[in-house]
């Protein structure tokens, strides 16, 4: 028995280098999961040190801080400062991928217009040792994304952060002064992008490390190859150069302070000169201290980031040669307990280590600061008189060591789990004993090796912060857990589950700890460059201040409406938007700087809060003209009470409406009448993980089969594929659940929208197909945030939507790179192809029927909804709020125009072949409602057991139409015998809407 037991924790542990990190910047290591059973039984038996402490990515490539450590280790040291610099031009390439996509553009540069394809070049090297790699390049084009390269060394990557390198664009304000709105609040400015030549020493993109990339060459000759990911560029050159050399401060010794006047000039940090991304933004102040001030508006008056690696700089003058100090105003009080860090440039360079990840501490109110040293006595910089430049860049390098423990410890946590839950076969069983100690000797050790290593890394940050780390606080919690778990080890068994399996397990707790503390938020109202004697400006305004401010604002706050954004007038236009106010705000902007000069129509937006606002509203009589960012079943509920405008009416619609995917509109239509636009647009695909994917040497599945034949593979190391049916433990929405529906061949309803298509036998095969997985295949019953178990890789692989794509962007940065996205498996139709049927869920814009300018509303509806205006749109929001705020237009000319990479546009294209939205009919709330009741019946059961999937189903059947029926007859669309005397005309779409694009596989 012991003996079949240490098998399957040694089948357990070849989990550990594919499951767990995943979180970490790379993935990990293809030779456990290859290795014969008896060597992958020696990471048991070591107590998984191996695999929690120097465990290999997929490619057997190092992180840079081990490939760093082990160069150190050979010798090898940063080559001395008269080495010489080592250039290549940009077009002396000995190598390329494709030469139609690089042009020589004169004077040794090469225009790279696409973002794919390499280029490789050949290098001398006569003094070994350590370099730094500086590229000059130019931004290609005005794009927001990222110019993302990878770089190897010799035909390989010297250290997993190579194959994702920045080339930072350069971003402003368009204007400053900020304009006003008319309530007078600011209005944030436009970002524009900068071009000019660049020169970057290549660095971590996610600001893990405070200084460039080191890399080893030794003497002779190299290749090193760019390769394209993202984005344009043109090269001009690249260099090997001695890393910089940067020396403690030492305070000087002849300072002479005669000319001193206490000089002091104060920049406005809400108007860098430059910053790294446009989402770098402005933001309110919020204290009577911050500059500038103005009482009862909003004014965006300081500059506020939290990504690692961003970077804002502000040019400035002094007037004569000498020494200063530099301080800053700032508030940190989003990271609680832990100090924020930036590395501070002055003209391109490091002045000290002093200012390396140089901390601003946590408060909760303003504070003003000198860059200080160790003993807390200002670094004073020499500058000579005239024109410099300061830089902050967001420093996340204090945090890695803690960030790694965390990934550690997840890392054998899950492993740990695997191998429980692998020897007690999974079942709970309280009247069953289990022998842990015989059967997993070292669970215990383990439990409190991590509880242990937490408490080590809290102390830490304690340390660091200087007081209690509050935004640490989880780490504590999760090493009690641990304790309580090691403390009843004859639970363990039964308990298992809160390891990293159960919602609010320790591995989710301290996921999600992960994301706050990778973190860098601060803000800065403003930079002072002064004399040794100059003194700091208050940091704090005074009580009587606070307090006049405060009564101010309370008396004005009786005249405002908050939730407006234009004022209007009796002829403007009135739209409410449900979405929130920096989308309205941009919306007001762009109408009124493009929309209102065309047509000389004046519009007004409000932020809509709740949805219900519309009904209320169109039953006191008071509608808006238009509202936008409407759910799609909320369209035909007010057209059904003839609320809306049937667009149809306008003679130009056929032409609008073509702007849209036919299946966009199935949501909107009601009695032969069109009663919304879509605005955005919802999308279904294949999330995967490329380096684990690859590591199990997966093809990805292309139908549910497919799927079916990869989980004994996945879940024979812990893992599992996801479905969004999986999503949530209340009500399963009817868009999770009606793909599986659709993709048979059957419709949800039949007879013209009058009643349920579910006692078809397609329903029926669909409907089967998606109870099996859980109940024969074992894909799990809940998982509580998808996005969580992608990041750790026990979900390598699940269909999901447009929110785990923006989850992705904004929360993983370590996972750029790792992931992609394909169409979602579907079901092999006759004709031989895949049907992957899914709804889009889009969010709309409607009409009222009570407004008095429907033609003016019209006009605004076709310029709001056309491509160019989607684009820009778009664009803009994300410009100003970074990829997390990727806006999914239902357009589909602009959604090539928004910076999808080209993998990503053509999945998202492929599966909008498959679009088709859910019929609105009245009662066809209950086919939601019913089909998820089905799901519960058939998969976990009932108090009388679990029913099988046809009896499931047919009992929803019969009381989805007993409902419509009832509503039915409320609307007059049958008689007391149930006889049609209107039908809804329900559009059916039977065949996939070619949008010009080849499947993405």
């Amino acid at each position: 028995m012991r003996r079949s037991v240490l098998d399957v924790a040694r089948f357990g542990a070849t989990a550990v280098a594919v499951v767990a990190l995943a979180i970490a910047p790379a993935a990990w290591s293809l030779t456990s999961l290859t290795a014969d059973w008896s060597l992958a039984g020696t990471a048991i038996a070591a107590g998984v040190e191996a695999s929690r402490y120097d465990v290999l990515p997929v490619t057997g490539v190092h992180p840079y801080s081990t490939a760093l450590q082990r160069w150190h280790s050979s010798g090898q040291r940063d080559v001395p400062q008269d080495a010489g610099e080592i250039h290549v031009a940009a077009t002396d390439y000995s190598a390329i991928s494709d030469a139609a996509a690089f042009v020589k553009a004169g004077f040794g540069s090469l225009d790279w217009g696409g973002s794919t394809g390499w280029v490789e070049y050949e290098v001398q090297v006569d003094t070994p040792g350590l370099y730094c790699l500086r590229i000059d390049y130019t931004p290609k084009d005005d794009g927001i994304a990222d110019i993302e390269r990878a770089i190897r060394v010799d035909g390989s990557f010297p250290f997993e952060e190579a194959r994702r390198l920045i080339l930072d664009r350069r971003w402003r304000n368009e204007r400053y002064p900020f304009d006003r709105d008319e309530f007078n609040n600011e209005i944030r400015a436009r970002q524009e992008q900068v071009f000019q030549r660049e020169s970057k020493l290549l660095d971590d993109a996610n600001g893990r490390h405070s200084e460039p990339f080191r890399w080893y060459f030794d003497a002779g000759r190299h290749t090193i190859r760019i390769e394209g990911l993202r984005s344009g560029v043109i090269l001009h050159r690249i260099s090997l150069v001695a890393p910089p050399v940067i020396s403690p401060y030492v305070a000087p010794g002849d300072l002479d302070v005669s000319h001193a006047s206490g000089w002091m000039v104060s920049i406005e940090a809400e108007n860098p000169s430059s910053k790294s991304h446009s989402s770098v933004m402005a933001a309110a102040g919020g204290d009577p201290i911050v500059s500038p001030r103005e009482d009862g508006v909003t004014l965006y008056n300081t500059l506020s980031w939290k990504k690692g690696g961003e970077w804002a700089e502000w040019s400035f003058e002094v007037p004569r040669d000498g020494y200063y100090q530099i301080g800053f105003r700032f508030r940190q009080n989003i990271k609680q307990g832990m100090p924020a860090h930036r590395t501070i440039l002055i003209d391109g360079k490091v002045p000290f280590e002093e200012f390396m990840a140089y901390p601003f501490r946590y408060d909760y109110e303003w504070q003003s600061s000198w860059v200080t040293n160790s003993e807390g006595r200002p670094c004073l910089v020499w500058l000579s008189a005239g024109r410099h430049v300061i830089r902050l860049v967001a420093d996340n390098s204090p945090m890695r060591p803690t960030l790694d423990a965390i990934v550690n410890v997840i890392t054998d946590l899950r492993d740990l789990s695997l191998t429980i839950k692998m020897a007690t076969g999974g079942t709970v069983d309280r009247y069953r004993d289990w022998d842990l100690e015989q059967q997993i000797p070292d669970a215990e050790s383990r439990l409190r090796s991590s509880a242990r290593r937490l408490r080590d890394e809290y102390d830490r940050l304690l340390q660091l912060a200087g007081h209690t780390p509050d935004s640490a606080a989880p780490l504590l919690v999760c090493a009690a857990q641990l304790d309580d778990l090691a403390d009843r080890m004859d639970l363990l068994p039964l308990r298992y589950r809160q390891l990293s399996l159960d919602g609010g397990s320790v591995a989710e707790v301290l996921g999600n700890a992960m994301i706050a503390l990778q973190e860098e938020p601060l803000q800065i109202d403003q930079v002072y460059i002064a004399d040794p004697e100059a003194q700091l400006p208050p940091a704090r305004s005074s009580l009587l201040t606070r307090l006049w401010v405060t009564i101010s604002n309370f008396i004005r706050s009786f005249g405002r409406d908050y939730d407006a954004v234009g004022k209007g007038d009796e002829d403007a236009l009135t739209i409410w938007v449900g979405r929130g106010r920096d989308y309205v705000s941009l919306m007001q902007q762009l109408t009124d700087r493009d929309f209102t000069p065309r047509t000389g129509i004046r519009v007004a937006f409000s932020v809509m809060p709740r949805e219900d606002q519309l009904i209320l509203a169109n039953s006191a009589g008071e509608p808006p003209d238009l509202a936008t960012g409407v759910y799609f079943p909320t369209p035909v509920t007010l057209a059904s009470r003839n609320a809306l405008v049937d667009l149809t009416t306008f003679d130009d619609y056929e032409e609008v409406v073509s702007r849209f995917h036919p299946g966009a509109l199935v949501s909107y239509q009601y009695l032969g009448g069109v009663y919304a636009l879509p605005e955005t647009q919802n999308f279904w695909v294949l999330f995967y993980r490329r380096d684990i994917i690859e590591a199990l040497e997966i093809r990805l599945p292309d139908t549910w089969d497919d799927v079916v034949s990869i989980l004994p593979l996945l879940q024979q190391r812990g893992m599992n594929f996801y479905i969004p049916v999986s999503a949530g433990t209340g009500v399963k929405s009817i868009v999770v659940t009606a793909p599986f529906i659709l993709q048979e061949g059957a419709e949800l309803y039949q007879n013209g929208g009058l009643r349920s298509g579910l006692s078809t036998p397609e329903a029926l095969r669909g409907f089967r197909r998606m109870v099996e997985l859980y109940t024969t295949y074992s894909i799990d019953q809940f998982v509580a945030v998808v996005f969580q178990n992608l990041r750790s890789g026990d979900i390598p692989i699940g269909v999901s939507d447009y929110l785990t794509y923006t989850q992705l962007k904004a929360a993983a940065p370590e996972l750029e790179g790792l992931w992609g996205i394909a169409p979602m498996p579907g079901v092999v139709r006759e004709d031989g192809q895949v049907a992957r049927w899914a709804p889009g869920a889009s969010h709309a814009a409607i009409m009222f029927r009570a407004s008095e300018r429907q033609e003016q509303a019209w006009e605004w509806l076709k310029w709001w909804t056309s491509a160019e205006t989607q684009a820009t749109y778009g664009n803009e929001v994300e410009a100003l709020f970074g990829p997390g705020y990727r806006w999914n237009t239902a357009n589909l000319e602009a959604i090539a125009q928004i910076p999808w990479t080209e993998e990503e546009l053509r999945a998202i294209r492929d599966q909008w072949k498959w679009l088709k939205d859910i019929p609105q009919v009245p009662g066809g709330y209950m086919l939601e409602r019913e089909l998820s009741f089905a799901w519960n019946r058939a998969v976990i059961g009932t108090a009388s057991g679990i029913q099988n999937p046809r009896q499931a189903l047919e009992e929803a059947d019969r009381n989805i139409s007993r409902e419509l029926l009832r509503k039915q007859l409320e609307f007059g669309l049958v008689d007391e015998q149930g006889n049609p005397l209107r039908r809804l005309e329900l559009p059916l779409i039977t065949e996939p809407w070619d949008v010009g694009q080849e499947d993405v596989r």
